[in-house]
């Protein structure tokens, strides 16, 4: 991703294969939740792009 995704903007992460809203920043690393709850992750701002309607939520739901 070329640009910082704000809170609660909706993206895909290549590296997990999954959907996730973002929670937060620290550093060069994003703090994700799976849209419909569960265990937050982090990912890297270049496996990210914003979310398609087309993208598999994944997650822990």
């Amino acid at each position: 991703m070329t640009t910082v995704p704000a809170v609660g903007d909706t993206v895909w992460d290549a590296a997990r294969d999954r959907v996730g809203q973002v929670m937060g920043h620290v550093g060069p690393r994003v703090q994700l939740r799976p849209l419909c709850g569960g265990v937050e992750w982090e990912a890297d701002f270049d496996d990210l792009r914003p979310a398609t309607l087309s993208d598999p939520p994944g997650g822990d739901a």
